[in-house]
């Protein structure tokens, strides 16, 4: 496995620990749904340069992506008996991201597979402090 980063010096966001097991969801399933021969994880943080005041966060890779069917019922914001999906991983990402005034998106990425874009409220400080 080939693990890439790109992160600032610092970013701070309004976020606690639970933002942790995002990421561990979000690693776990990279590894587990890859079905290359040499899986490869690219993770970046993007820090907000102008005022927006968000953080962006992405993780990639280049496995299968997530099947369509698994972002509708994500981007609809319930499952019914008929759409629903697959593990409760995605669910727990949502339910965190969502839970800060977050965004989370999904979107190909350039080596094919899945590009997870998690969207923060940038933070001034490691203790939360909004300005």
């Amino acid at each position: 496995m080939t693990v890439e980063t790109e992160f600032p010096d610092q970013q701070y966001v309004l976020a606690d620990t639970s933002l942790r097991m995002a990421f561990s969801q979000l690693f776990t399933n990279a590894v587990e749904h890859n079905d290359g021969a040499t899986p490869r994880l690219h993770v970046r943080v993007t820090t907000a340069t102008d005022e927006t005041g968000w953080c962006r966060i992405e993780i990639a890779d280049n496995g299968p992506g997530i099947p369509d069917a698994e972002i509708d019922v994500l981007t609809a914001g319930e499952e019914t008996s008929l759409k629903h999906g697959s593990g409760i991983g995605l669910w727990v990402v949502h339910w965190v991201v969502t839970r800060y005034g977050g965004e989370l998106v999904f979107e190909e990425s350039a080596a094919g597979g899945s590009n997870v874009c998690i969207k923060l409220p940038v933070a001034d400080s490691p203790h939360g402090d909004k300005s």
